[in-house]
């Protein structure tokens, strides 16, 4: 269902999201769904820091500085700070982004890392990398299977009812009663495939290459050094290569890259990882031993998304014209079908990453049933069980 490249044991994901999503949880899910996203959260961090340390030091030719940042605030101040060239545009966007900073979302969590290198004697900006955040993967897989749903819903229209309407995707609050009233049809067939285990086969996979990201700030006329870096190391294959142009602009790259396993397990865990482990229910005493079986058990590659752009468009992509929290509050509006189907799909991918970090180990049944109607409220609920957060209660 949701298959994650950038994870090992990607098959076993894929198809406990496609149960999940048909109510058929299994009790040995739980276990396993809690080293699925903590054990692929610690082996992308150890890859994470090999492949960019690769990487920007053979870009750089010099020593590299790598700084952990929690906020988007951190990295945007590093990117204006010392620029390889001005122009009236650039000028422009850091006096305003100096002037203004309280427009620019300056507290989105980033988890991630910026490299720099020095420059006339002041640091200035290589680049980055960050792991996706469990609520962003939720989000985006959501997404994805919410699109399907959307189409699933169109096939099982009446045929008659849609030509006489024009079209299915047409705007809602231009729909008629009639084609409002053979919507509410469609979702009740699609439901009670749902609920019959029916709407998703085991052969459907919707794919997210991104979860590791590394964004590599090189002007065009060096790019050529990027390919023939990963051209002529044994460790990275080429999958994908594919350029955005317009009010984006980009080279998105995902390569399947090969670490040497041994080496990157030969580290034991830190004490903070142990520590974290422990909070999200796990056991620390048996989690070096699981983690080794876990890697070694796995796929022996994974994908990783490089990102090349130069430094006008990175600017433009953090403080500029296609900034990039507005282009996800964008996507966020823009979605196709917003029915209590994709309500609960989201409801359930956030909870599922959300399981993953959790404290709890157990439960009796799944709280979310795509087919049924729930109120945010509840979901609310729901997230503050999970992590025993007080609900608001009278006193008396």
């Amino acid at each position: 269902m949701l298959r994650i490249n950038n994870f090992l044991h990607r098959e076993k994901f894929s198809d406990l999201t496609r149960r999940w999503l048909h109510n058929q949880w299994r009790p040995a899910d739980l276990p396993l769904l809690k080293e699925l996203i903590n054990y692929n959260s610690l082996w992308l961090a150890r890859i994470n820091r090999e492949i960019t340390h690769w990487l920007f030091s053979n870009l750089a030719q010099q020593t590299i500085h790598t700084r952990k940042v929690e906020t988007k605030g951190e990295l945007k101040d590093l990117l204006v700070q010392n620029p390889p060239y001005v122009n009236d545009r650039i000028l422009h966007l850091i006096e305003r982004y100096h002037r203004y900073p309280e427009r620019y979302f300056r507290e989105t969590p980033f988890l991630g890392a910026v490299y720099a290198f020095q420059r006339d004697g002041k640091p200035a900006y290589l680049g980055s990398s960050r792991i996706k955040r469990v609520r962003r993967i939720a989000e985006k897989g959501s997404r994805r299977i919410i699109d399907y749903i959307h189409t699933q819903l169109g096939a099982r229209a009446n045929v008659e009812t849609q030509a006489a309407q024009g079209s299915w995707q047409q705007p809602w609050s231009v729909a008629s009663e009639a084609l409002i009233d053979e919507f509410e049809r469609a979702e009740r067939k699609l439901s009670a495939e749902l609920q019959h285990g029916d709407l998703f086969d085991s052969h459907l996979e919707f794919v997210i290459e991104d979860v590791l990201g590394i964004k590599v700030v090189v002007e065009p006329e060096q790019r050529r050094d990027v390919y023939e870096l990963i051209e002529q190391d044994p460790r990275c294959e080429w999958v994908e290569i594919e350029h955005h142009r317009g009010h984006y602009n980009a080279t998105n790259l995902v390569i399947r890259y090969f670490p040497d396993r041994e080496k990157l397990l030969a580290p034991p865990l830190s004490p903070e990882a142990l520590e974290r482990l422990k909070l999200r229910g796990m056991d620390p005493a048996a989690a070096q031993q699981a983690f080794h079986r876990f890697v070694s058990t796995g796929e022996p590659s994974i994908h990783i998304e490089l990102i090349l752009t130069h430094y006008e468009e990175v600017l433009e992509s953090e403080i500029g014209r296609s900034m990039h929290e507005e282009r996800l509050l964008r996507q966020r509006k823009q979605q196709s079908y917003r029915g209590h189907l994709a309500r609960n799909v989201s409801y359930l991918m956030e909870y599922i990453f959300a399981w993953g970090i959790s404290p709890r180990t157990t439960i009796s049944q799944l709280p979310i049933q795509v087919w049924n109607q729930y109120l945010p409220d509840y979901f609310d609920e729901v997230i503050k069980h999970l992590f025993q957060i007080p609900s608001f209660r009278e006193l008396e």
